[in-house]
């Protein structure tokens, strides 16, 4: 099961620019903005609202891949589609951390 956590760094006010990390944990690993040793906080509802629409396209067309850079920093991972249904996240450094079914 994929375990996605959103949390925003300290703030005073929350906006559209607010930052935050991002850490998904799956069957096979995890990754986290927030485990590198720059700081990789992102503008985090840019970045969910990035993710969210990208993975709607790749679910409803030809693509094949989708790379998530995550919206003013450098975290970044890969939603490959293997099949019509079927999507595999994978980190950076190419490790799979979960393979997910369209439902």
């Amino acid at each position: 099961m994929l375990v996605f956590q959103i949390e925003l760094d300290e703030f005073e006010e929350i906006d559209s620019y607010s930052r935050g990390h991002i850490t998904i944990q799956g069957n096979s690993g995890i990754i986290s903005s927030k485990l590198s040793k720059r700081n990789q906080s992102m503008m985090i509802f840019i970045s969910i609202c990035d993710l969210l629409d990208s993975v709607r396209v790749l679910l409803t067309s030809p693509l094949k891949k989708y790379n998530f850079v995550g919206t003013g920093c450098s975290f970044q991972f890969f939603i490959v589609k293997k099949s019509s249904n079927k999507l595999i996240l994978t980190s950076v450094k190419n490790e799979i951390i979960d393979e997910l079914t369209e439902g």
